[in-house]
């Protein structure tokens, strides 16, 4: 546990409290060439809102340092749940063929091309560089909420808009200064205009203990209460909240009317016995750090054999698990068959990235497998040959059936 003294980024409160605290990081996209080489690190430290619960990183990382380095990585949300997302969207508010829909960045293209199927007027997804100003082609979702104010809004509704509909899937948690971010929403809305919303879910992964949750591209971390909360403060009525559940972690899609006045007392806060429960279970997600550390140490030394384990997947989840807990010295490689990672290094962990097929020629005993569980049937079957020269696979997450946490072993 770490003492935190912040301003809460959600409803501007001042607190000194208990938080996580797993120290430097880099920032885990900025993969480097040699494995001497170190990438910038900053502190990262979670900490919750005693006012409104929030759970959110103090401070986050500068805005300029998550800016992509390269122009290949690819993030993808989950989309299974898209259609019904629609579906409420058309049934439930005044959508028809007058309906101008914005999406505020790419990753709302497969939402605006639905809703422009089901007969929108005019819809279109901005452009990080042609509509908010970026600088760098290379920018992502990390950019928007620092590009799009409420004047830039206003001037975009008057050129496109104003929207009758926005779409803002897995944005709003990169938003460093998320009233501005909230605010630049509602000024692309006409009055009575829609907002449909969608952010991960956190809550399941604090009780089962999930490090790699912590991402330093997500400055907040929400819970039901706690983003239902947040949409009241800022003057918008819900119109339906419908959690969807995936592996890793659900996510909360919430269409949301612009009222056209801020929140108003009713409403707008978080219930006295969900803050209660919201910083219990934080405060225990955080006094359990250090024992996961020890203990995951412990099942790969004992899962290895003494022959140094991999990693299978280049992603923030496996920079999260190696760097957060310290275990980076009991792995070789990282394996990841994105071509353009070949031969660079996981940033800061002295380990290089290498195509599957070294996996079976290594004589690793142990790989971890730093991917969603549904893709985990996939990759096993692709390396058949490392499980019959007698390595394992197991998952480097909480809540996959081959997790790592599932081995008994004596905590060092």
């Amino acid at each position: 546990m770490y003492k935190l003294q912040f301003e809460c980024l959600a409803c501007g409160a001042s607190n000194d409290n208990l938080g996580l605290d797993a120290g430097n990081q880099p920032v885990a996209a900025h993969f480097q060439s040699t494995a001497e080489e170190r990438a910038d690190e900053y502190p990262l430290r979670l900490g919750i809102c005693d006012t409104c619960a929030t759970v959110q990183l103090v401070p986050p990382f500068p805005a300029e340092a998550l800016v992509p380095q390269v122009s290949w990585l690819k993030y993808r949300e989950p989309e299974d749940h898209l259609d019904g997302l629609v579906d409420d969207l058309v049934e439930g508010t005044d959508f028809g063929p007058q309906s101008v829909v914005i999406g505020v960045s790419f990753k709302d293209q497969s939402t605006v091309e639905r809703l422009s199927a089901r007969g929108a007027g005019r819809c279109l997804c901005l452009d990080v560089v042609a509509d908010l100003g970026s600088r760098t082609p290379a920018a992502g979702v990390e950019s928007v909420p620092v590009l799009l104010n409420a004047d830039r809004a206003r001037q975009l509704a008057g050129t496109r808009g104003p929207a009758d509909i926005v779409v803002a899937r897995h944005v709003l948690e990169h938003a460093g200064r998320p009233a501005v971010f909230i605010d630049a929403l509602s000024a692309l809305l006409r009055d009575g205009g829609y907002l449909v919303i969608e952010v991960p879910d956190c809550s399941k992964n604090i009780a089962r203990e999930e490090y790699a949750m912590i991402w330093e591209e997500h400055a907040l971390y929400f819970t039901e209460p706690t983003f239902r909360s947040f949409l009241a403060r800022h003057g918008f009525e819900p119109v339906t909240f419908t959690t969807y559940p995936y592996s890793f972690e659900d996510v909360f899609v919430a269409i949301v009317r612009k009222t056209g006045r801020g929140g108003s007392g009713e409403g707008d806060g978080v219930a006295a016995a969900n803050l209660e429960a919201g910083q219990d279970a934080f405060r225990h997600y955080c006094e359990r750090f250090p024992h996961w550390s020890r203990s995951l140490r412990a099942r790969i030394e004992t899962l290895s054999g003494g022959v140094p384990a991999a990693v299978f997947g280049a992603g923030h989840l496996s920079a999260a698990f190696l760097n957060f807990h310290g275990l980076s010295d009991l792995f070789g490689f990282v394996v990841d068959d994105t071509p353009e990672k070949q031969g660079l290094y996981l940033p800061n962990s002295g380990l290089q990235i290498v195509p599957g097929t070294r996996l079976a020629e290594s004589g690793a005993k142990l790989c971890l497998l730093g991917l969603s569980p549904q893709s985990e049937e996939k990759v096993i079957a692709k390396n058949q040959a490392f499980t019959a020269a007698g390595g394992r696979f197991y998952s480097l997450l909480a809540d996959s059936g081959r997790s790592i946490r599932s081995v008994s072993v004596a905590d060092s």
